[in-house]
């Protein structure tokens, strides 16, 4: 029944729509959506993998997935409804119990829809950080999902104190000339969550707010974290060339992928 009133808001928003929806993450229909498609991905995976794997994922999942003397617990900050999830099961043929923090929001929706189930599990970051689970040795991965936080990097400061034994960062945009930015970003509904096809509401347009924080500091805090750096990668970013933000003389603003252990 949620989906039958997810596509009545929908298609009602879409045909007195005048503006940008904001904050979506904060707002059930949007979550709905990501749940929606995520189990659309799940139930035929073989069909969309390739839409939604890059080799910058894939080399992260394997990184936190892979190559342990037994199985870690993977930590997906912002993981969304668990794409990435299933990715690595398919991938890799491993079960991880899997925790996506998530907001309030997509947490509830997980549960009613049973995706909130088996190994894997969506809390919030304050019940996270409240919950049993800290003392699990644990890997972090953060997708494209740190700039959507107020506080990017009291955020990651407070992930990495917790010591997980490896991280992945990618596809984030940082500053690697000028200042921390702050922003809104516009983009079509269908164009978020996972791809798997025409959707029906194209025109949709939402907008989010994102905080980009400096190269330097991401750097500085892991290795003040304790964590040394094995990769680094900076490529560029195309989320906002079209709202004419990017490459102005004081400023730069490049997608990061990077890769760190913690100094045992």
């Amino acid at each position: 029944m949620y989906l039958i009133s997810f596509w009545r808001q929908t298609f009602s928003t879409l045909f007195h729509q005048k503006k940008p929806i904001s904050n979506v993450y904060n707002l059930d229909f949007f979550q709905q959506f990501i749940v929606e498609n995520t189990t659309i991905f799940r139930d035929n995976l073989s069909a969309n993998i390739h839409k939604n794997t890059t080799l910058s994922k894939f080399a992260a999942l394997a990184f936190v997935c892979l190559s342990e003397k037994r199985k870690p617990t993977i930590v997906d900050f912002g993981g969304g409804a668990g794409i990435d999830f299933f990715i690595a099961r398919h991938l890799f043929g491993l079960d991880l119990k899997w925790i996506c923090i998530e907001t309030e929001v997509m947490c509830r929706i997980a549960s009613t829809t049973g995706l909130n189930s088996g190994n894997l599990q969506f809390f919030s970051f304050d019940d996270y950080l409240q919950s049993g689970l800290l003392n699990e040795k644990s890997n972090l991965y953060l997708n494209s999902s740190l700039q959507y936080t107020p506080k990017p990097l009291e955020i990651l400061r407070t992930l990495l104190s917790l010591k997980p034994r490896k991280v992945a960062l990618i596809r984030t945009p940082v500053v690697v000339k000028g200042t921390e930015f702050r922003s809104k970003q516009n983009s079509l509904l269908e164009k978020n969550g996972p791809q798997i096809g025409p959707t029906g509401s194209v025109l949709m347009q939402i907008e989010n707010s994102v905080v980009i924080p400096q190269l330097d500091s991401i750097q500085d805090l892991f290795e003040e974290s304790g964590y040394e750096i094995l990769f680094r990668n900076t490529q560029g970013q195309s989320a906002f060339e079209r709202m004419g933000i990017l490459n102005r003389p004081r400023r730069e603003i490049r997608n990061l992928d990077l890769f760190a252990t913690f100094r045992v």
